[in-house]
């Protein structure tokens, strides 16, 4: 469904018919891979030119306005994590991490053109679907520079650069930097740049509230970039606007995941690309120098996959056909897939230039102009032979000469040089022409028993001379012409089996001292593994000391506190039985004094009593 504008429109309605039509693309043959296939390689990825990739699959739209001419499509990527996994139709390479895709281009009935501006758009990508046929096209693309490096590689349509270059040796690593800022940093420093400051931007790549950006060659979403449900909720919606070079923008990546990858593998896939993302948002480099950049990044991205050239190569039966650009893709490293008629490549699409305004020329200038253009006469310029040379040949002598028959002696069977050298002597030794032949069948059979592949001209050359001069008349010998020419023939096969030996002896110990480099260069590099894990245990062992003591002394403080805090809590408890003896001691005193004085007051009583009865006892009286 498109607006009025003929752009696609990604209202509510149209986003659920989007994930509709894409649980019906994804069949149901893809299954999720028992095993979990995730590789780590972190790596700097380019693709120069999408389009050129694709072959110019469509010019695409923005604002609603046809793009006419793109000027750059640049895929800047930092990969993480790559798979690669089996389906029906084929094949298709994955890689996750933190990419961007920029393009520079103008628009169709526009003024950009005219005034030579033109727009620049940016979007980020989490993950590259690269199927079969497009993974081919790139890995089978001419080299720019260093041919001979499997770990390094410097294409027409692909740049793929180990963040993690310590396995190799400083001279290396300088050459390496070098022909990287060349051929590469600067020729699209700004890019980088840019790339890296979106990185840095707290708002991007955020897996876990956005989902993913897939741009994908998958046979059912081909040049589409499939955009997870969660961006429906999220600010960055209007990511959703088309852009140069891409055919759609749309929903339906959390279903494309889900059908190729287990959860599991979805977590681990979120977890790497959140700390990518952490580590190139924390890095500092030089915007002068950007190789600082993969220089900052190294020190956090420590690979443990054992680099290509330190591999064994895959066994094979003829030349290797393409470069090895995934670890994950060495099982293909000798098929290639053509690239199918349904995505038809294009050329370049040619924009036609704006004429000029016509020079306006002055009289004076205008008469020159006439006067010259009509003294001009055209030349014809006949064909003339080169002038033969003067001097005059003569014929060789062709005459044969009869001769006797002769026993022909065995041929030698111990190897190539002196069969060769019995054929020669044969010929030397002017025997008949149909002894000679009997001479070249009986040398070309034993040299089947003895290289029964090698040397397949050479025995049909020799079946052929068999042919010719077999069949001669008997006591004739060769004339001196075919003699010489036979003679030569036979030189020319000695000196080449010569100069293939040397180069084969010479391949042998290039092949010799290469492998010897790269055991060497792969015990340097296992030692260098072996004294960074030692340095990362031996650190791990001192943090965990570190801790250890840290909590060994927080134990005692807690012990001193709460020794502390009972010697205190002793101390009051006295203090309070002290209060309250003393408490109860002048409670008694009190009960005590207060005993005395009722005491006190009943004498007094008793006395006043006493008294009274007296009295009483004296009135009686």
């Amino acid at each position: 469904m498109q607006n009025e504008n003929g752009d696609p429109d990604f209202s509510n309605q149209n986003k659920k018919e989007f994930e509709e039509d894409s649980n019906k693309n994804l069949s149901a043959d893809w299954q999720i891979p028992n095993q979990n296939r995730l590789i780590t390689n972190n790596m700097f990825f380019i693709i120069p030119s999408w389009s050129d990739l694709i072959g110019y699959d469509i010019l695409g739209s923005y604002v609603h306005k046809e793009v006419s001419q793109i000027l750059n499509d640049i895929i800047v990527f930092f990969g993480c994590i790559e798979c690669s996994i089996q389906t029906e139709k084929g094949t298709i390479h994955m890689i996750f991490g933190l990419g961007n895709y920029y393009t520079k281009f103008g628009l169709k009935h526009g003024t950009e053109l005219q005034q030579g501006k033109y727009i620049i758009d940016n979007k980020q990508l989490t993950c590259l679907v690269l199927s079969d046929f497009v993974y081919d096209y790139m890995a089978t693309s001419s080299n720019i520079t260093l041919q001979e490096d499997k770990d390094i590689i410097i294409a027409e349509n692909v740049i793929k650069i180990p963040i993690d270059l310590s396995f190799k040796s400083e001279g290396q690593q300088t050459m390496i930097k070098g022909i990287i800022m060349r051929n590469v940093f600067i020729p699209n420093k700004d890019i980088i740049l840019e790339t890296m400051n979106n990185i840095k931007a707290y708002d991007t790549y955020d897996v876990e509230n956005q989902g993913h950006f897939i741009l994908t060659t998958h046979w059912d979403y081909y040049n589409k970039i499939l955009v997870s449900n969660k961006l429906s909720k999220n600010i960055n919606e209007k990511y959703t606007n088309s852009t140069a070079g891409i055919r759609e923008i749309g929903y339906g990546a959390d279903e494309f995941l889900q059908k190729l990858l287990s959860p599991i593998e979805l977590k681990q896939i979120k977890e790497k690309i959140q700390n990518l993302k952490q580590i190139f948002s924390q890095i500092t480099y030089d915007p002068m120098y950007p190789y600082s950049i993969l220089q900052s990044a190294s020190m956090h991205l420590k690979s443990d996959t054992l680099p290509l050239s330190m591999q064994e190569p895959i066994p094979t039966s003829g030349p290797i056909q393409k470069t090895s650009i995934l670890f994950s893709a060495e099982n293909r490293v000798h098929s290639l897939v053509g690239w199918p008629k349904e995505f038809e490549r294009k050329e370049k699409p040619i924009v036609e230039k704006i004429e000029s305004p016509i020079p306006i020329m002055y009289q004076s200038n205008l008469k020159n102009t006439q006067e010259t253009s009509n003294n001009i006469n055209t030349t014809q310029y006949q064909h003339q032979e080169p002038a033969r040379d003067e001097k005059q040949f003569q014929l060789r002598m062709e005459k044969t000469e009869k001769v006797e028959v002769k026993s022909l002696p065995l041929p030698p069977r111990d190897n190539l040089e002196n069969i060769l050298d019995y054929v020669k002597n044969v010929i030397e030794q002017n025997f008949d022409m149909p002894s000679s032949g009997r001479a070249f069948g009986m040398a070309r059979d034993n040299l089947a028993i003895l290289y029964p592949v090698e040397h397949q001209k050479i025995k049909w050359e020799l079946s052929h001379l068999q042919n010719i001069y077999e069949k001669k008349e008997r006591f004739i010998g060769f004339s001196p012409k075919d003699k010489k020419e036979i003679l030569e023939k036979i030189d020319g096969w000695i000196k080449n089996i010569e100069e293939e030996r040397k180069l084969e002896q010479e391949r042998i110990a290039r092949e010799l001292i290469e492998r010897e480099l790269k055991e060497k260069e792969k015990r340097e590099w296992l030692e260098k593994n072996r004294l960074e894990k030692e340095r990362m245990e031996h650190e791990r062992i001192e943090k965990e000391r570190r801790r250890q003591e840290q909590i060994e002394k927080q134990l005692k403080q807690r012990e001193i506190a709460e020794k502390e805090r009972k010697q205190k809590e002793a101390l009051e408890k006295e203090k309070q039985e002290l209060k309250a003896v003393k408490d109860q001691i002048k409670k008694e005193n009190k009960r005590k004094k207060q005993e005395k004085k009722l005491q006190k007051k009943i004498k007094k009583l008793e006395k006043k009593k006493q008294k009274e009865q007296e009295r009483l006892e004296k009135l009686k009286k």
